[in-house]
């Protein structure tokens, strides 16, 4: 494959390319691109200088390497996008010590090294990319121990196939310990009060979406819904989410279909967080105030690159 020259035309944003050993000509047509966001190499073959190239891409945001040899030099230089957020790559022998040129990248969010030399000692460097939300690490040579290492990383999900879901919700839990302030608030019954309160919310929402399938978006629907958030929520406006925005998701997979309780934190004298995990394996995060001797219900936090709100 040759680059074309309409291929590489400065308003271009994306280039693919499969199957191809670049030359320094064809590079050199890649950096005429300066609006390029996404750059995509598969079974392809580039030498370090063209690496060095490539880092000189200003707006470059999604780098993929498939197949293509990346080496830890190579991670060097591209360390000095400042504006990337996503780098992918498959199928290399990189060991990941050029990670450590990424120490406090302001951008990077997104990494896989996918079935690469990554091990347990190079694995400190990701712990100093501050942005870092998501590391997929399947087929590294990363031990358990060595993941659990990450759990200092209080914004990070890990996905690695190397690992059982037992582990993974390990890690998941020693990470939210780290976080913990350690105190206890409120008793044994005051928690189980709290659990319960969830529970009925979760079971009323569930069985307003399977009378919402037979009425669809009313008037009646509208009134229902709001009535069970004034029975279990406190009282506050709730912008774009339920009850002031109306959506409900579809039987067999209603909004609290499946979701287990898995860990408490107790936040304040008035506070607590009750955590979960979903049907889709993802983190929830709900805060509870203690009001007048009652559990309400206040928000639902979503973990993706740390808590983030989602709606109740």
């Amino acid at each position: 494959m040759h680059i074309k020259i309409e291929q590489t035309k400065p308003s271009t944003t994306t280039l693919e390319f499969e199957n191809h050993q670049f030359s320094d000509e064809e590079i050199e047509f890649i950096l005429q691109c300066k609006r390029l966001l996404g750059l995509s190499f598969k079974q392809c073959i580039l030498s370090e200088h063209h690496f060095e190239k490539i880092a000189q891409l200003p707006k470059l945001v999604n780098l993929n390497f498939e197949n293509t040899q990346v080496s830890d030099t190579s991670l060097t230089h591209l360390s000095q996008i400042q504006s990337l957020n996503y780098l992918f790559i498959v199928n290399s022998k990189l060991t990941g010590d050029g990670f450590k040129s990424f120490t406090n990248h302001k951008k990077l969010d997104c990494i896989w090294v996918c079935n690469t030399q990554v091990n347990d000692q190079t694995l400190q460097y990701f712990l100093n990319i501050p942005k870092l939300s998501t590391l997929l690490l399947h087929d590294t040579q990363v031990s358990f121990d060595g993941l659990m290492t990450l759990a200092q990383h209080p914004k990070l999900r890990v996905i690695a196939n190397m690992f059982s879901a037992a582990q993974i919700a390990e890690f998941e839990q020693n990470q939210r310990n780290l976080q913990k302030k350690n105190k206890q608030y409120f008793s044994h019954t005051q928690i189980e009060d709290a659990k319960a309160k969830l529970i009925h919310f979760f079971e009323a929402i569930n069985q307003w979406e399977a009378s919402a399938e037979q009425i669809g978006f009313c008037d009646e629907l509208q009134q229902k819904c709001q009535q069970i958030f004034q029975q279990y929520c406190t009282d506050k406006p709730r912008h774009g989410y339920r009850p002031d925005g109306l959506h409900y998701s579809h039987a067999p997979n209603f909004s609290y279909t499946d979701e287990i309780m898995t860990d408490i934190d107790h936040a304040s004298k008035k506070k607590l967080y009750i955590f979960t995990r979903d049907r889709l394996e993802g983190q929830n995060r709900y805060t509870l105030f203690l009001i007048e001797g009652e559990w309400r219900i206040d928000e639902k936090h979503h973990f993706s690159g740390g808590w983030k709100k989602y709606g109740l």
